[in-house]
């Protein structure tokens, strides 16, 4: 995807690649951040606007096959943040965990989404799917409902405010036991 930032190029290797665990830097991550979240965001707002009927393959298979970028940084993210824990990596996860709660909120209360994936899962019994399809249905269908796809627009705010403060929350204690068991500085006084 880009020359310039590791994190989003595409990785090479058997299985769909492996990270460039060698080449990874913290400072790199803000920036890849920023637009793994932004493409994944475009690309559902193209199944939410999509002016063909919902159906199962435009709607819910694209969105399952959506965020492929952002699955990948957040990935190398996760493992950078828990086992490298660096001051740099706690601050980034500090600052990070709000903005990815948010993308998440942004994608679940998109205008469109949820009366999409909600056509496709009433048409389910009359639907020629396979069972895995049929379950993939339900599950995205469920996994919406459970996260505040039919609350009223204020009621979506407040839940992604409280969502928000609760991944920040969840980042400040993350970070103090990190820190606390140092892992960073036991790594690098035994080199």
């Amino acid at each position: 995807m880009s020359q310039s930032n590791v994190l989003l190029d595409e990785w090479t290797g058997p299985y769909g690649g492996v990270p460039p665990w060698d080449r990874v830097q913290a400072s790199e991550f803000p920036a890849a951040l920023a637009a793994c979240l932004a493409e994944h965001l475009a690309e559902v707002e193209r199944i939410a606007r999509n002016p063909e009927p919902p159906t199962f393959d435009n709607t819910v298979l694209a969105l399952e096959r959506s965020g492929r970028t952002r699955d990948r940084v957040l990935r190398v993210f996760a493992v950078m943040r828990q086992n490298l824990s660096t001051p740099e990596y706690r601050a980034l996860d500090r600052e990070w965990q709000p903005r990815i709660a948010a993308a998440a909120d942004a994608i679940r209360f998109m205008p469109g989404l949820f009366e999409r994936i909600d056509a496709v899962h009433e048409r389910l019994a009359g639907a020629a799917l396979l069972p895995e399809q049929v379950r993939l249905v339900t599950h995205v269908w469920d996994d919406f409902v459970r996260s505040g796809a039919r609350l009223q627009a204020e009621e979506r705010t407040r839940l992604s405010a409280v969502n928000q403060e609760l991944a920040a929350l969840y980042a400040d204690f993350r970070g103090r036991v990190l820190a606390d068991e140092n892992t960073w500085t036991h790594l690098t006084s035994e080199a």
